[in-house]
Order: structure tokens, then sequence, then C-alpha cells
């Protein structure tokens, strides 16, 4: 046994029989916009803290974090494993190299691509990946699309809907736009390694995100691979406040798990 997952079990140990979940969570949960309404669940960021994963040597990604107790049980019921094998994704400033700017992010996933996503403020931790936390993946991304004419830019758009499949659903999602598909062309066998053979399958499926805007808000539709070569339909549906604030997303699998393959090193 190693000494993190003996330092991991000593501090359950200690927090058995005292522990009290200070998960915020709603008595029901609700679907679309009312999500924005609904408290996250989120946890204090307090000692004692549990050192999971190892350090990175760069500047604004982590492959560590020092997460409280209660955010370590309330993702032991989401992922699989002990502690001590989950990858973490500790990002400094998210969608941004500005440090000032971004929000400061952790994915944690385990062995079977299972993820417990937060946002690290300085007093709590709130999860971002579940219907409730939508308010707060806003809030993440709130200097992304500021203006409704940001949505004009296909390339801009494409990697607003790629942070945000990030934060909802975990790393490695990319949208199949135009700019995609010149990158498929040059490099056709590094995601034709499934069970379809066919590049113009995927071809197919390459195309700018649609952006609908009118009096009822804004709707945005694409395709996404993921990192097990499946293919997503993502639709998002939400309003200009202060900026796009996304009060509805959907996610259809169009395409199993090892249709394609992941071809994308490290993003």
């Amino acid at each position: 046994m190693s000494v993190l997952n003996r330092a991991t079990k000593l501090m359950f140990a200690v927090a058995v029989g005292s522990f009290i979940s200070r998960a915020v969570k709603a008595d029901q949960p609700l679907e679309g916009n009312t999500a924005l309404f609904q408290k996250a669940s989120e946890w204090p960021n307090e000692k004692p803290l549990i050192r999971l994963g190892d350090r990175d040597e760069r500047p604004t990604y982590y492959a560590s974090v020092d997460a409280p107790i209660d955010v370590v049980k309330a993702a032991s019921s989401v992922l699989l494993g002990e502690p001590a094998t989950w990858k973490i994704n500790h990002i400094m400033s998210f969608a941004t190299l500005e440090k000032d700017l971004g929000k400061e992010v952790v994915c944690l996933t385990d062995k079977q691509n299972h993820h417990f996503i937060c946002m690290i403020q300085p007093d709590r931790w709130i999860r971002l990946n579940e219907e409730r936390g939508l308010l707060y993946l806003n809030l993440v991304l709130e200097k992304f699309i500021s203006l409704p004419s940001d949505l004009k830019d296909p390339l801009k758009t494409a990697r607003y809907v790629e942070h945000l499949a990030f934060l909802y659903k975990g790393p490695q999602r990319v949208v199949l736009s135009k700019e995609f598909l010149i990158d498929l062309n040059r490099n056709l066998d590094i995601w034709l390694q499934g069970k379809e053979a066919n590049p113009d399958v995927l071809r197919s499926l390459c195309k700018e995100p649609v952006v609908i805007q009118d009096e009822h808000g804004v709707e945005i539709r694409c395709n996404i691979i993921t990192n097990r070569g499946g293919i997503e339909h993502w639709v998002l549906n939400g309003q200009f406040k202060k900026s796009l604030a996304i009060s509805k997303i959907t996610a259809t699998q169009i395409h199993e798990d090892g249709t394609f393959s992941y071809g994308r090193v490290g993003g």
C-alpha cells in the first residue's frame, strides 16, 4: 500500500463518526433554466486537507491539489478506486492565461473516466458538473463570450463550447468544426482507429457551430468528438445578461464510443 493510500485512509478514519456533510443539496432536481435558482453542491475550503496527485512543472496547470476531506468524501461517491489513483487536472486560470481573469478549476478523474469537477474559491469548493452547477459554470466562463457579436466568430464559439464541455462532462472533447476538418484531412489515421474506417462519415459531421439568436435567447448547436471516440450532439440554450449565461445543456450521443478514435494529444 502506498504512503498516499495509507495517509488517505488515516484521514478518513479520523473523520469517521464526526463527519457531517456540508454539501448544499436541493430536495428535488430541476431541469432547464430553473437550475439557475438552485444551489450547487459546495463544501468549505478548510482543513483537514488531503494531497491528491503529483505536481506538474507547468505554471498554470498542476497534476495535484490539496482537497478538503469533505470534497474527497463527496468525490468518492462518484469516482471509483482509491483517491490516490485519481488523475488530477488542476487549472489555476481556466480558459485564459491571465491569472487575475480566470477561475481556479480542478477535475478529478478515475480510471473508468468518471469526473468530479469543481471551481475552487478562497472559502469553498463548488461542484460544476451537475445541473445545479450551471450558475457557477457560467461564472467560470463569464469573460469568454461577452457580447452577442462574439458568437459571429465560429472559432471563438467552438472554443467556448469546448471549455463548457470540459466543465460539464470532462476533458478531451473537441468540436467538429471546419477548423477540425482541416486538421482531420492532414491526420486522418489518428482519428480513424475505431470501428468506422470511412473518413467521409467523420467529415460529414464537421460543421461550424450553428448559432440562433432571437428575442427568446440564444441557441448553439454543434457536434463533439470525445476521448472515447464517440460523437455527441450538443445543444446549448441561454440568454445574454452581463455575458452569455447558459441555462440548459443537452448532450446526445449520436455515435457510440469506439466508432472513431481520439487523436489530439493532451487536450
